[in-house]
């Protein structure tokens, strides 16, 4: 089965006290490299404002099949601030799988999940502050192929 010629991203933010954020718009920028750490840059999805509806989001982006010849690591930035640690993301020939926990905040509070496949998780503990907005983010990724 050929690689997948999209990436879709959804997602729910959550403010400090577990609501869901009521901005209209947040700015992402996901960088995509070979590495959990250092490595190199091999592309950039965004800057983009993306519309929160009710806490939810949805990004897509086409990609270049041959970036996930191999296990790829996504770095998350939310209004300027990189979320880590990186989450690797792998296509199996089916489907994306991604994990890890990304952590920051105060005491290294969590601050999102990134899953592949599955409905968006249950909320993550936590909060991280962003100009004043506490932010709790839960993600989920999947392949999204053209017809």
């Amino acid at each position: 089965m050929a690689a997948p010629t999209s990436l879709e991203i959804t997602g729910t933010l959550f403010d400090g006290s577990g609501n869901p954020i009521t901005a209209p718009f947040i700015t992402f920028t996901h960088g995509v490299y070979d590495s959990a750490a250092g490595g190199t840059l091999l592309a950039t999805l965004g800057p983009e404002s993306v519309q929160v509806s009710n806490g939810s989001f949805l990004q897509v982006f086409g990609l270049d099949d041959s970036l996930f010849a191999s296990t790829v690591y996504l770095q998350v930035n939310l209004n300027g601030f990189d979320l880590s640690p990186r989450l690797g993301v792998f296509f199996n020939g089916s489907y994306f799988a991604a994990s890890g926990i990304a952590t920051g905040g105060p005491a290294g509070a969590p601050i999102f999940e990134l899953h592949a496949g599955a409905p968006v998780p249950e909320l993550a503990s936590g909060a991280l502050m962003l100009g004043g907005l506490g932010v709790i983010g839960v993600w989920a990724a999947r392949r999204r192929r053209a017809d």
